[in-house]
């Protein structure tokens, strides 16, 4: 199980490494593609670049790894758009605005970006091309761009370190990587170069990790290697590597993850006879294999199929609904989709009906219906062009299905009051809004 943490951690960096040639094939594959609707009402979305990473769970740098520990609540105003109310007495004449932290906003205004106090008092005009947002949670200087060149600020938008770089990351430990040139290095917090630049792909050191991650080419043997670096550059001999990422003998990686990926007290495990039961963390079987499938516990009980359908049981193995569905998928905020016949239905903790089984809701084992609000389709089996929308509880219908969710892995969940839209590569508040864009979607 712990090994098994550490590959995925091992993927999420890998996934990092080859980021920038995935923007740009996105930014091919989506040049013919129309504008997305701005409904009625709607502020100007912003325009991103790095900053649709704490949007998009499905292409997360890896630099954010360390970042979702200090941006997990959904409480955290960092990065946060500003709401209706608060844009019409805060921000009235920008297009757009999110909150830096509690005493300071970032407005938009024909795609660059100022800075305004907590009251909305004008601090700086804009000036910014780019400003990576999510970096303000570590109370570090922020990456920002000017033109070509990128620097960093302090949160009354002064530059600290003049804009300079072709490229610069977030600050962890005191180390952030900048790319001067071709090459990737490391400054201090004072701005001066600590590892000079000599690196193709980099990753962040942060307050669980050690080390950090980078990759070089070698001329003699015109072959790339990745391996691990401390806060000095030395080379770090006692890190294996899986895939070309290195990973620590002593499952330093395994604290960085915790945070993302919290172990649950008991896991669905299929035995040798096709039978699911459920095993604790040491692999001992806790419920016997009686199942003919199982879903993951959440919020105390867990979607087994039994002979006569879908039910859900608690940790002691007892039924707390009895099955009677086609199809059942887990608890989160309180409600669970079950299937029948193809369509489905909202149940609540209670297994009382909410929705009626006749919508075509997500049925994803990641949904989590935040904002209170489900993803549904008009009719027939999920096509990779669907149009999805938003209904409440109720049934009524939040936001009509406009936006397409290409894969359809989970990625429909609302992540501090965004959606993504994986094929227009637009984050969507709750309210239906495009709130962030990418540059090349004009």
């Amino acid at each position: 199980m712990k090994r098994k943490r550490l590959y995925v951690a091992a993927a999420v960096t890998l996934l990092a490494a080859g980021g920038g040639a995935w923007w740009w094939t996105q930014a091919r594959q989506h040049d013919a593609l129309p504008p997305i609707e701005i409904p009625a009402g709607c502020p100007k979305p912003i325009a991103h670049g790095y900053n649709l990473y704490p949007f998009s769970p499905a292409y997360v740098h890896s630099e954010f790894i360390a970042l979702w520990h200090l941006y997990s609540s959904q409480d955290s105003p960092v990065a946060r758009f500003l709401t209706a109310s608060e844009r019409a007495r805060l921000a009235p004449s920008f297009d757009n605005a999110l909150w830096l932290d509690s005493e300071r906003i970032f407005s938009f205004r024909d795609d660059r970006i100022g800075i305004l106090d907590a009251t909305g008092r004008e601090l700086l005009p804009p000036t910014f091309d780019e400003v990576q947002f999510l970096a303000a949670a570590t109370g570090a200087p922020i990456p920002a761009r000017q033109g070509k060149r990128w620097g960093y600020i302090n949160r009354n938008g002064q530059w600290v370190i003049a804009p300079q770089f072709a490229d610069a990351r977030p600050f962890f430990e005191g180390r952030a990587a900048v790319k001067d040139g071709k090459d990737w290095g490391y400054l201090d917090s004072d701005g001066q170069m600590v590892i000079a630049p000599q690196f193709y792909s980099v990753g962040p050191f942060n307050e669980s990790v050690s080390y950090a991650h980078v990759c070089k080419f070698s001329q003699q043997s015109k072959r790339n290697s990745c391996f691990a670096i401390d806060r000095t550059g030395q080379r770090r001999e006692d890190i294996d590597e899986v895939a070309g990422i290195p990973f620590n003998r002593n499952e330093e990686w395994r604290r960085v993850i915790d945070g993302l990926f919290k172990p649950h007290a008991l896991y669905p495990q299929e035995d040798e006879n096709k039978r699911w039961g459920f095993v604790d963390s040491d692999g001992r079987w806790v419920i016997a294999p009686q199942y003919l499938h199982a879903h993951a516990f959440t919020e105390g009980v867990a979607a087994v199929q039994s002979p006569d359908g879908w039910g859900f049981i608690g940790h002691d193995g007892r039924w707390v609904i009895v099955p009677q569905y086609s199809d059942a998928w887990p608890f989160n905020n309180g409600v669970a989709v079950v299937g029948e016949r193809g369509a489905q239905g909202l149940i609540d903790r209670e297994g009382r009906l909410l929705l009626p089984q006749r919508y075509f809701l997500q049925n994803h084992v990641n949904a989590d219906f935040s904002e209170g609000l489900v993803p549904f389709r008009r009719s027939g089996p999920v096509q990779s062009d669907d149009r999805w929308g938003f209904m409440d509880f109720q049934g009524n219908e939040v936001i009509s299905p406009r936006y397409v969710f290409e894969g359809f892995g989970g990625r429909t969940n609302f992540w501090h009051g965004l959606v993504y839209d994986e094929v227009n590569n637009a984050a969507i508040s709750a309210a239906g809004c495009p709130m962030a864009r990418p540059w090349w979607w004009l």
